[in-house]
Order: C-alpha cells, then structure tokens, then sequence
C-alpha cells in the first residue's frame, strides 16, 4: 500500500473536493463562482492521478526465473541469472 500512497491522497482529494462543491451546491451558493473554482482544481488533481497511473503502468520491472552457477574447475565458476519482463511493463 505504501507504494501506492500518492495515488491515495490524490484520490481522497479528488472525492473530497466533489464533495464539497455538491454540498455547496445544494445549499444554493452561487453555482457559477463554485462551478469555475472548482473546475480547475479537479482538472489538476485527475491529470495527475492518470499521469501517475501511466508512470506506474510502464515502469520496467524484472523478475528472475532462475539461476545457476556454472564451475569450469576449482578455481573459476559462472554465475548465471535468467530474466524476463514483468506482463505489462516497458522493456527494462
């Protein structure tokens, strides 16, 4: 969860702001000035939770499939690692 953090807050803004202008909106406070405060602070926070998601979408990642070592004789060995990309992520 903690690497997850940052979408969380922006999240909870996000829903925090909505509901804010939903309750001053049902109170009759004037719509217009509500409605171009608000416009831009929801813009701002929804282009950072999709810029976040994509970030987190295409960061490559390994992961090991196996590995070995290799002795040729006593004094030398070879140590091998096979990797792949995880599903859904850039070539690392």
């Amino acid at each position: 969860m903690m690497k997850h953090l940052d979408l969380a807050f922006a999240v909870a803004a996000f829903i925090t702001v909505i509901f804010i202008a939903a309750l001053l909106w049902m109170t009759g406070a004037l719509r217009e000035v509500l409605l171009v405060s608000v416009s831009p602070i929801l813009t701002t926070i929804g282009v950072f939770i999709a810029h976040r998601l994509n970030e987190k979408a295409k960061n490559p990642k390994l992961r090991i499939v196996g590995w070995g070592i290799h002795r040729r004789d006593k004094h030398s060995a070879r140590l091998f690692v096979e990797v792949e990309n995880k599903a859904g992520r850039e070539v690392a």
